[in-house]
């Protein structure tokens, strides 16, 4: 019989989960081109423009090197992260989950912070932006009351700056205690593995960590190397 879940865990797994699809975006935004300089759409990357934006990327390198690599770094702990919680709700952990949530957090007020100071030093050449998850993506899971399959759209931050972040950060941060409340097994979920139509089972967040990765490798600038210096 399939696990049914209640009103606090369904909110916290649907914000989690929405966080989790905003760091997935940001965890690419070296190599990807916004309309107008915004997260709101993305326009190119250069995987599959090179022409155009190799040479961008290049100068990006030139001028933000240090917060190339330092995405990476801060995106690669983010996965950290998520990979704990995973294991934490795997294990049936209420207590661990919310502990590597906590600090997930944590990490992300330190990221706004990070490209606040990013776009302050570069204001019209920045190429980093608050993460978004605006209202196109959909979460599920079924509600104990009566086994109905709750939808509900995937949302974080979707004003993309740094005050509206913290405060959807300091939403995911006030329901961790009634989370580690609640009696009872979690139900079985993946925040990281999602279903994608077309791909199957995938991991966006490592996929876009790795895809920055070789991208930036392929044009010249190994950020795994860069870390050791």
């Amino acid at each position: 019989m399939e696990k049914l879940v209640g009103k606090t865990d369904f909110e916290f797994f649907w914000r989690i989960s929405s966080l989790y699809n905003a760091l997935s975006y940001t965890a690419i935004d070296p190599i990807v081109f916004h309309e107008g300089n915004s997260s709101s759409g993305l326009n190119s990357d250069a995987y599959y423009d090179n022409e155009l934006a190799i040479p961008l990327i290049k100068k990006r390198i030139k001028i933000g090197a240090d917060d190339i690599i330092k995405n990476y770094e801060i995106h690669k702990d983010f996965l950290k992260y998520f990979s704990e919680i995973d294991l934490a709700i795997k294990n049936k952990d209420r207590i661990n989950v919310g502990n590597n949530v906590e600090l997930l957090c944590n990490l992300t007020s330190d990221y706004l912070n990070f490209v606040k100071k990013h776009k302050s030093q570069l204001p019209s050449k920045y190429f980093l932006d608050y993460p978004t998850c605006k209202p196109e993506h959909y979460f599920q899971l079924r509600f104990e009351e009566k086994g109905d399959l709750m939808t509900h759209h995937l949302r974080f931050n979707t004003k993309i700056n740094r005050i509206n972040g913290e405060k959807d950060l300091n939403k995911i941060r006030k329901i961790i205690p009634l989370f580690g409340l609640v009696h009872g097994d979690l139900y079985r979920i993946e925040i990281m593995n999602q279903i994608d139509p077309d791909k199957g089972v995938t991991n966006p967040l490592k996929n876009n960590i790795e895809r920055n990765k070789e991208l930036l490798k392929r044009i010249g600038f190994d950020v795994f190397q860069h870390q050791k210096n």
